[in-house]
């Protein structure tokens, strides 16, 4: 009944739109007056001006949007080092506090067989290297110990 009817007029409807695209592609031609082939190109023409005037504006507005992805990049690079602690060299704050790492080593005990990291001298290499490092307020020198030895060098922030 009804439904057929519908079926039949979308089939119909189908038909004529794909005709419609192969013609605007330029195919099927055939069966066209003058009068509807110069239709035809007017109306290719006019697309061809939209599609043409579509391009040089994003091709105007490819720089601003460059900068402004470029801006964004930046940005978010600048909250990544500040998130992680890292300054860039003229906002690096200069130590203004004693910083000390200890040198965590293990230690093996020969009288009860257990290791620690006291920080003892009972290893040989222990008793040779033993680095200390000292950093001072602002424009600080480094001094680093070793036993029977002492350098000096400057590290300046």
């Amino acid at each position: 009944g009804e439904d057929l009817k519908e079926i039949d007029s979308l089939k119909d409807r189908i038909t004529k739109l794909q005709l419609r695209q192969m013609r605007m592609l330029g195919k099927d031609l055939s069966n066209l007056s003058l009068k509807e082939v110069q239709q035809q190109e007017k109306q290719l023409s006019e697309s061809l001006l939209s599609v043409k005037a579509k391009k040089d504006q994003l091709l105007m507005e490819q720089p601003e949007h460059s900068r402004r992805q470029v801006l964004h990049t930046e940005g978010l690079t600048r909250q990544i080092y500040e998130l992680r602690g890292f300054h860039t060299p003229s906002e690096r704050p200069k130590p203004m506090y004693l910083e000390y790492y200890p040198i965590a080593t293990k230690v093996s005990s020969a009288t009860n067989g257990t290791s620690g990291s006291d920080g003892g001298c009972n290893s040989e290499f222990d008793k040779t290297y033993s680095d200390v490092t000292l950093h001072l307020g602002q424009g600080y020198h480094v001094t680093t110990f070793e036993r029977g030895k002492q350098s000096r060098g400057s590290a300046e922030a």
